[in-house]
């Protein structure tokens, strides 16, 4: 695997991180409002959501191009 390539994967992977940790908040948000127990997430944590999200998809994007299209290295 090229640098340029390692340097995307990586760059992947900790998009990725973010992504899934934003998701897990707001996860946790529906379940505290599906028990009753807090108010609905608010937009400003679904849109940081789907920001990070975009973000890692985008990156992936790179990584594998930079990989020349394959799905492991």
């Amino acid at each position: 695997m090229s640098e340029r390539a390692r340097t995307a994967y990586e760059e992947w992977k900790r998009a990725d991180e973010a992504a899934r940790e934003a998701e897990n908040q707001l996860r946790e948000a529906w379940d505290r409002f599906d028990r009753k127990e807090g108010a609905p997430p608010g937009e400003e944590l679904m849109a940081a959501v789907s920001r990070l999200r975009a973000a890692a998809n985008e990156k992936l994007a790179v990584a594998m191009a930079r990989m020349g299209g394959r799905a492991s290295g």
